[in-house]
């Protein structure tokens, strides 16, 4: 007999088992006609769990909406534990109770089971002894409580041939299928764009079976280093893998095996290993068993500084766990994640330890796509905001991985609870609120690495004059980045480089900030004093490090200022070779063969372009390899700003500071002949200062102001100055 729709609110109570095992407590009003008390029944939950329990009356106390569970025995799939939820049904069962003389079970264990040391044997009596308690019903899953789980004991999975209900008694027989260990009890997680490091785990999974099959001479490596950035989900996918195969887990944290004196964090290694080699040997388990240790490059880094001694005699001991698996050809797969390759030590990626490296790539502009789709679908935006504004969001996002858009959508959200707003926000409001989170919001690639990383706001407007430049650059850089079927049509490539020269202070550097706007790039400012070092190879390895932070946080733009005192013409009276060897290291690194194989970057794609642009007022000091085609593609001459271009830089000055209405701006554009920008923004400056200093009432800048300065003020350039330039860029035209 069944009784449907009761909707009773299940409560938790804890003295539930001090009067017997697997009862269901509900009101009375359900025992009138519907079941008698002591009845088994099957009691399915509003979550779709059916728990096998006996029916008992609930106090009168207590309220008729209520009834309180016990959830020792779960029919069907394997325990999860309950938390709260409505029971919803309630089905009687009618069939007399058999006893099993032959029982299949697994066993899920935990931590604890190791520091006990139990035989196979000992593990039998025990759940033997556990589950005459209950009475089961066809295929079902115990759930252990304190006592048992001190023990080591989690969970017992029981299989049954028949779907009716049974006992365990003394004679009954127990067979132990399968040993089940993890400590991982997290839910399998939504990831996007990491299906080929699973694709690469599973060829990984089909050597540890190929393994137990045949018998090799040599067997392959168990072992795979996971490589990637913070937040891009390296725990994630191996836990989500873990979950589907069904993996026996020993996870290794640093941070909760680090002790404070010599010695100990090696033995609670060495402890994990023999917990092990225990399980492999001493049970039987159908699942491959993994040894997972998260951030390795702390227990083996690179470089010893503080307690060396300590570190060295950590990373022997993982050395020799690595070791001894190759060796003993030990069933026991060991995978390690780390978010810092470089300080890795170098003697834990040679072959026979970790032979297999999977690099996790910084997601593309699709991949970003789906992810803020997948956590916008986790809260109130997803209806509310529009497809334009995901699309531009992720135009803003290069470098930024699962965690700093998760970051990215909580802090809009709190933004928008800030705001107190009651009725529906709107599409402008909205991305109003966007803007401003994004201008707050980096990668954490970007926080993690030494080098300047910046997002830059000008834009050309911000430039006065000089159109023709703006037009070259429009059609050379961001031209194939927003439209590249055109390039692809006429079979072009996209620039590798572009030297900006020209005389100082005439916005070089300001040029390069509004192309790595508009083209949506990160921008890498490098100068030779961040370069230079009195070490050895220091300065090598700076440049190499430069185009792989950019490479992870592409597109993006290398911005070398001053590039000749960096990397000057090579001569032979040069006494120093440190130019020579940086010049040698950047032009490996642009064309391409400092690119590393295994992070499958391809220059060619718009998410992993790199554009280098050089500013010199030095042309003729740059070397000749660089400025052929292929590397600097493009030299394109900053020229000294004309009367119609000093006009425009005038006009923009004169929205930021009060000049008087009555000013003739061409007529100071002609008498300013050779002022760069910086000069004109110099002779603002210093005729605000003077109109303040002779007048504190006054509140704007006049034309007098501006004459009485001009005859003080002198410029930096000169026509001979102005004249080599372009005698320059008329052998340099491709």
């Amino acid at each position: 007999m069944a009784v449907n729709n009761i909707n009773l609110n299940i409560c938790d109570i804890l003295d539930i088992r001090e009067n017997g095992f697997q009862k269901c407590l509900i009101p009375n009003e359900y025992f009138d006609g519907y079941v008698q008390v002591g009845t088994l029944a099957k009691c399915e939950t509003d979550k779709g769990e059916i728990f096998f329990c006996y029916l008992f009356s609930l106090k009168n106390n207590f309220s008729a909406q209520h009834c309180f569970l016990d959830d020792s025995v779960q029919i069907g799939s394997k325990f999860r534990k309950r938390t709260g939820g409505k029971l919803l049904k309630i089905v009687a069962c009618k069939e007399e109770i058999m006893q099993h003389k032959i029982l299949n079970v697994e066993i899920e264990i935990n931590k604890h089971f190791f520091e006990i040391s139990l035989s196979a044997n000992d593990l039998k009596d025990i759940i033997k002894v556990w589950l005459q308690k209950f009475t089961l019903y066809g295929d079902c899953t115990v759930n252990g409580d304190e006592f048992l789980k001190s023990l080591g004991i989690e969970n017992i999975l029981v299989f049954s041939l028949s779907n009716v209900p049974y006992q365990v008694n003394m004679q009954t027989d127990i067979i132990v299928k399968n040993v089940f260990y993890n400590e991982f009890k997290l839910k399998k997680s939504v990831l996007k764009g990491l299906d080929y490091v699973s694709a690469e785990l599973n060829n990984l999974m089909n050597s540890f079976n190929m393994q137990k099959k045949v018998n090799w001479k040599r067997k392959p490596s168990l072992n795979a280093l996971i490589i990637g950035s913070s937040g891009c989900g390296k725990t994630s996918v191996c836990q989500n893998w873990f979950l589907e195969n069904e993996c026996n887990v020993f996870n290794i944290r640093p941070s909760e095996i680090m002790r404070q004196y010599p010695g100990e964090t090696e033995e609670i290694l060495r402890k994990i290993y023999s917990n092990a080699k225990i399980f492999v040997k001493s049970f039987t388990t159908r699942s491959p068993t993994v040894i997972f240790i998260e951030d390795i490059d702390l227990l083996c880094p690179s470089v010893f500084e503080l307690d060396s001694y300590n570190i060295v005699r950590i990373s022997s001991q993982v050395y020799s766990i690595l070791d001894d698996l190759f060796v003993n050809q030990i069933n026991i797969m060991l995978i390690a994640t780390t978010s810092q390759i470089d300080r890795v030590n170098m003697q834990l990626r040679r072959p026979e330890r970790f032979e297999k490296e999977i690099q996790i790539h910084i997601p593309t502009a699709k991949d970003r796509e789906d992810i803020l789709k997948q956590i916008l679908s986790t809260t109130s935006l997803r209806s509310e905001i529009s497809e334009e504004l995901i699309l531009n969001v992720v135009e803003k996002t290069p470098g930024f991985v699962g965690s700093d858009l998760n970051l990215l959508i909580q802090k809009v959200c709190q933004n928008i609870f800030l705001m107190k707003k009651t009725s529906k926000i709107n599409q402008q409001e909205l991305s109003v609120i966007f803007q401003n989170v994004l201008r707050t919001s980096t990668a954490a690639s970007i926080q993690s690495t030494d080098i300047k990383i910046y997002k830059c706001e000008e834009t050309f407007e911000n430039i006065g004059g000089g159109n023709d430049l703006k037009n070259s650059l429009k059609v050379s850089i961001l031209t194939p980045l927003k439209k590249p079927e055109i390039f692809k049509k006429f079979g072009l490539k996209m620039s590798k480089g572009i030297l900006l020269y020209g005389p100082p202070g005439c916005a070089k550097t300001t040029v390069a900030k509004c192309l790595a706007n508009e083209a949506n790039m990160t921008f890498i400012p490098i100068s030779g004093a961040e370069v230079y070092s009195p070490y050895v190879g220091k300065a090598e390895k700076y440049i190499s490090k430069i185009f792989d932070t950019a490479r992870r946080n592409s597109p993006c733009l290398i911005f070398f200022d001053e590039l000749e005192t960096l990397v000057g013409k090579r001569t032979s009276s040069s006494k120093s070779d440190v130019q020579t060897r940086i010049l040698s290291t950047l032009l490996q690194e642009m064309d391409g063969i400092g690119l590393k194989i295994d992070e499958g970057i391809k220059i060619d794609k718009n998410e992993n372009y790199i554009l280098v642009v050089g500013a010199t007022n030095r042309p003729d000091m740059i070397d000749d390899a660089l400025l052929r085609p292929g590397r600097f593609d493009k030299l394109i001459h900053v020229p000294a700003p004309n009367t119609e271009s000093r006009l425009e830089i005038l006009k923009l000055l004169e929205k930021k500071m009060p000049f008087e209405r009555n000013i003739n701006l061409i007529k100071l554009a002609e008498k300013t002949e050779y002022f760069s920008g910086a000069d004109l923004c110099n002779l603002c400056n210093e005729a605000a200062l003077y109109a303040f200093t002779n007048n504190n009432d006054v509140d704007v800048i006049s034309e007098n102001d501006f004459d009485i300065v001009l005859k003080d003020l002198k410029p930096s350039l000169s026509k001979k100055q102005i004249d080599w330039y372009f005698n320059f860029e008329n052998k340099f035209i491709y």
